[in-house]
């Protein structure tokens, strides 16, 4: 079958269900998790650790990447988050930003910086999507 007849679409709700988890894990467990508001550097490893899963389960499910690339992407996600953290911190720093409470914006900031990655890697894993043209 050829590369360009291929079209992906996202398979039942499992996406859904994921990004609720992420969005769960992120807001609720990872305050839990730390214990104190003053300690919100563990919150963001917390938050991580999601994104990491996500990736690590993306690499195993992969739709037809050669080990390599899903590496080399691996490696390139880890080493592109933090940036896109920056960016989305400088954005809304100018936007609104309380000093009062600095480990919320670092969640919302880590939060919405590995956003992209994960849904990146549910898109690229067979877990998530489904070849629409096997199905007609």
């Amino acid at each position: 079958m050829e590369e360009k007849n291929k079209k992906w679409v996202w398979k039942n709700y499992s996406w859904i269900i994921v990004l609720i988890m992420y969005y769960s894990w992120s807001a609720v467990l990872s305050a839990l998790y730390s214990g104190s508001i003053n300690d919100y550097s563990k919150e963001t490893g917390f938050i991580l650790i999601f994104l990491f899963v996500i990736i690590l389960i993306a690499i195993f499910t992969d739709r037809e990447w050669k080990v390599y690339q899903r590496i080399l992407w691996a490696i390139g996600v880890w080493l592109l988050q933090p940036f896109l953290s920056l960016i989305i911190g400088f954005l809304i720093a100018s936007i609104y930003f309380d000093s009062d409470k600095p480990w919320l914006f670092d969640r919302i900031v880590t939060t919405l910086g590995a956003l992209p990655f994960i849904i990146w890697a549910m898109r690229r894993s067979k877990l998530f999507v489904k070849n629409k043209i096997s199905e007609e």
